[in-house]
């Protein structure tokens, strides 16, 4: 399969809904995140029963049997991987693959040194909105959030000059204006755009699979049940503290 698409960005920030809407399109397969570069997936590729191969599976609904045929074939986790992908998307009859983990953004050099023709989106939302849903949803602290959000920043200005490559998608533009962000989007990776994309009207089929492979509740797919809402925009005027939007905007601008 040719030109992979990869979506990264700082949790919180839209890639789970972009991810959705992009994977609705007739020609792109896209699934729950696969955390491919993870420690665990590199280090156990070739083992089905470590955790993170056996919820890939079942995230996939790829069978154990056809699983070992695509490790047998490989030769690295990255090898594995791009088979895994490929083999779901044409059991999907989709002719590309799209995959979502947030963390991709800091394994860009990575991905363009494996996939040379990856297209990677990066999305990218308000500074305080992205923490306000960190804090309500109890991730981290500002400290550690600044120290993402410092190297995503720096990732962005390193790669922003790669047009070819890399393109910086708003979440404000994906919320108020899914259907110029989508046809913008799609342009980039090189696909048509599809009437009706940005009617989104919400489903439950990833948080429902979610839950019933790994036993947890995850706020993000749980956000995927509703239809595109903009009520998440501006949100950090009522979580976050005085101290704590003066410390956002003095360390990230």
């Amino acid at each position: 399969m040719n030109q992979p698409i990869f979506i990264g960005g700082l949790m919180k920030s839209g890639t789970s809904l972009l991810r959705k809407l992009v994977s609705l399109h007739p020609n792109i397969f896209g699934g729950l995140e696969t955390h491919w570069f993870s420690e665990d997936f590199i280090e156990h590729w070739h083992d089905g029963n470590s955790t993170r191969h056996k919820w890939l599976q079942e995230f996939f609904e790829v069978t154990e049997e056809e699983a070992i045929l695509l490790r047998n074939q490989s030769v690295s986790s990255y090898d594995f991987f791009n088979r895994f992908m490929n083999y779901c998307t044409q059991k999907n009859n989709k002719t590309r693959w799209v995959e979502k983990t947030p963390d991709n953004v800091f394994h860009i050099d990575t991905i363009l040194k494996e996939w040379k023709d990856a297209k990677i989106l990066v999305m990218q939302r308000d500074m305080k909105d992205v923490y306000a849903s960190w804090k309500k949803n109890k991730k981290t602290t500002l400290e550690i959030f600044l120290e993402s959000a410092k190297k995503y920043q720096e990732i962005i200005h390193k790669h922003e000059a790669n047009t070819n490559n890399f393109k910086i998608v708003g979440y404000k533009d994906l919320v108020s204006n899914p259907k110029e962000t989508l046809e913008d989007v799609l342009s980039f990776v090189g696909e048509k755009y599809i009437e009706g994309l940005e009617n989104y009207s919400g489903d439950d089929s990833d948080y429902k699979k979610v839950l019933n492979i790994t036993g947890k509740v995850s706020s993000t797919t749980e956000s995927l049940k509703k239809p595109i809402f903009t009520s998440s925009l501006g949100k950090w005027e009522t979580i976050l503290s005085r101290e704590e939007i003066q410390c956002i905007e003095r360390e990230l601008g």
